[in-house]
């Protein structure tokens, strides 16, 4: 919702890319944790699936809005 003009690839490409930080942040200063493609993978699938709930979530509440208005 924090960016309703961009498409759902791009917010899964942002996704991957704060995801991909926060790893190679755990790679270079946390050395008791460890980074993970696993990780990077769920995350990136999380913002894609949020991306979608949201713009699902958005059409509905227009669509409710539209026939509410009447004629």
């Amino acid at each position: 919702m924090a960016y309703p003009k961009k498409h759902v690839w791009q917010l899964g490409i942002l996704g991957l890319i704060v995801s991909g930080c926060i790893e190679l942040g755990q790679l270079l200063f946390l050395h008791n944790r460890f980074a993970s493609a696993l990780d990077l993978v769920t995350n990136t699938g999380g913002a894609v699936i949020g991306a979608l709930l949201v713009t699902a979530a958005l059409k509905r509440l227009q669509a409710g809005r539209g026939s509410a208005a009447g004629p």
